[in-house]
């Protein structure tokens, strides 16, 4: 049990931890507000993609200035002001809904917004975990903590948010979130971070530049972010079109959403415990390539049963796999990322996932739209398939060797061509 929560053993991951669980509650109770609403107001798929899409797809144009900003100022600070944004955005929603104003046209603008906010936050969040770590050795594990964080929270949220939505409005679970940030806020002033991580005093261009050059010359890396990529693309969308399965395949109503959204999160709760407990990274890659064929298949039977338990089962997989895949690429990225790179890598993993992931909303809003909402899934499970295999040949010929277990965490940098051309064997 100890070496699956070794990263609590650091104070200010301790911290760090605790005020993401409030704060992530807080943010599924909104997401589920803000599905069911504009669903409800507008009976269609296309304006669920719609939304989903202005709220993520900024990650993609912004990621990169996230990156950026993270080598070059404290990281902490950054997120401070990040953070104070988000919770503005959320207390505005809960006025607009009480007001009667947040209409839909309202509502993809507000999500556009957060989508912004988040578009910065991302890379600078991802690449500030390991600043609350003593060891690299406990990198992984701390990446995993903090995706537990993210799914128990998204277990835990979806059904309070249901209930919130169901009882009181979705006012109410607007004003919830804005208060959650509060936690947030709290941890990160009382933090003390003694890390100092050579800032990168480069234009924003040399420096996105730079990035974009290590990756593409890290084999290891490069095949992790395609992976991401494609899971981005195909694997999530799902989520898109649930309240369409909870409401006309399945017969049920925002509890039946919200239930079936919490299925998703369970699994990927139990799957970020698995990821936690490993003790070694040594391997993580087959793991990451079994883990997303499994989710191909596993997409195809939520699709093709007609059976709400085997449904709610299918969806408890998917996120226990996906977690494994999409999770555990992120630790081993981070792991193998040298510190005055880590920035720009994880802004770099930030658009292939949080960027990449409204274009595939949006993509299976148009395609359910158009050829129905089952096979539009059941192409995205074959394109993860196919991934999956090409991403299974491919493995045997990069080499995913580590830097030495106990090295520090903040020594001296490696050349990144030095690095990028020892990432793969000849």
């Amino acid at each position: 049990m100890a070496s699956i929560v070794r990263a609590l053993l650091n104070p200010n991951y301790r911290l760090y931890f605790g005020g993401q669980i409030v704060s992530i509650i807080g943010n599924w109770m909104q997401q589920i507000a803000l599905s069911w609403l504009i669903y409800r107001l507008t009976d269609s798929t296309l304006m669920l993609g719609m939304v989903l899409f202005a709220g993520q797809f900024p990650n993609l144009l912004l990621a990169p200035l996230g990156g950026v900003l993270s080598d070059r100022f404290p990281r902490r600070k950054l997120l401070m002001v990040t953070t104070s944004l988000s919770a503005l955005q959320a207390g505005i929603l809960a006025i607009l809904s009480l007001t009667g104003y947040l209409q839909p046209p309202v509502i993809v603008v507000m999500a556009l917004v957060l989508g912004m906010i988040n578009g910065v936050d991302q890379p600078i969040r991802q690449s500030f975990i390991p600043e609350l770590v003593e060891r690299r050795e406990d990198i992984a594990n701390a990446v995993a903590l903090t995706s537990f964080t993210i799914h128990s929270s998204r277990f835990i949220g979806p059904v309070i948010g249901g209930f919130v939505v169901a009882t009181l409005g979705e006012a109410a679970c607007f004003g919830l979130n804005a208060l959650s940030y509060v936690g947030v806020l709290w941890a990160l002033g009382v933090m003390r971070i003694h890390k100092l991580v050579p800032a990168v005093n480069r234009t924003v261009g040399d420096a996105l530049r730079e990035g974009i050059q290590y990756v593409s010359g890290h084999r290891a890396i490069r095949l992790l972010i395609f992976i991401v990529t494609v899971m981005a693309l195909c694997s999530g969308s799902y989520q898109v079109l649930l309240p369409y399965f909870a409401r006309d395949v399945f017969h049920g109503d925002v509890s039946a959403f919200g239930l079936m959204t919490a299925a998703a999160g369970l699994g990927a709760c139990l799957g970020t415990i698995f990821l936690a407990s490993r003790r070694s990274i040594d391997g993580m890659e087959v793991r990451i390539i079994l883990f997303s064929a499994v989710v191909a298949v596993a997409l195809s039977v939520f699709v093709l049963t007609t059976v709400f338990a085997v449904a709610i089962a299918a969806l408890m997989v998917m996120g226990f796999c996906s977690i494994n895949t999409v999770a555990a690429s992120n630790a081993l990225i981070q792991s193998l990322v040298e510190d005055q790179m880590r920035g720009r890598v994880m802004a770099i993993f930030s658009m292939a996932f949080f960027g990449i992931t409204p274009v595939g909303n949006l993509l299976v809003g148009f395609s359910a739209r158009y050829i129905g909402a089952k096979p539009t899934l059941l192409m995205c499970a074959s394109v993860i398939g196919l991934m999956s295999f090409s991403a299974w040949r491919a493995r045997s010929r990069i080499d995913f060797s580590l830097p030495p277990i106990g090295a520090p965490l903040g020594g001296s940098p490696a050349s990144v061509a030095g690095v990028a051309d020892g990432a793969g064997k000849p």
